[in-house]
């Protein structure tokens, strides 16, 4: 069990591995809900998380500014597809 303990989270394949497997997941998730669902449920998930990620960025960076140095956008990416996710759930 030593090789087990020497893995990375951070560098090598097991990311790679992760983040396809993710989207994979995810694009089959997508892909086997009913049409209706594609061509309303997922624009609108969409536009809220965008609307949601906005104003969470506004109220951090601008407003409340709990960092000295602003937060990178790759974060506010990443917010904003679990936000998205997570109004996908909802049919």
């Amino acid at each position: 069990m030593k090789w087990f303990d020497s893995l990375s989270l951070l560098d090598g394949p097991l990311p790679v591995i992760v983040s396809v497997l993710g989207a994979a997941g995810g694009l089959w998730l997508l892909v086997s809900r009913s049409r209706r669902y594609a061509r309303r449920a997922l624009p609108i998930a969409a536009t809220a998380a965008i609307v949601v990620t906005a104003i969470g960025y506004v109220l951090v960076e601008k407003v409340w500014r709990p960092f000295p140095d602003p937060i990178d956008i790759a974060i506010y990416v990443w917010i904003g597809v679990g936000v998205a996710a997570l109004f996908a759930l909802v049919p």
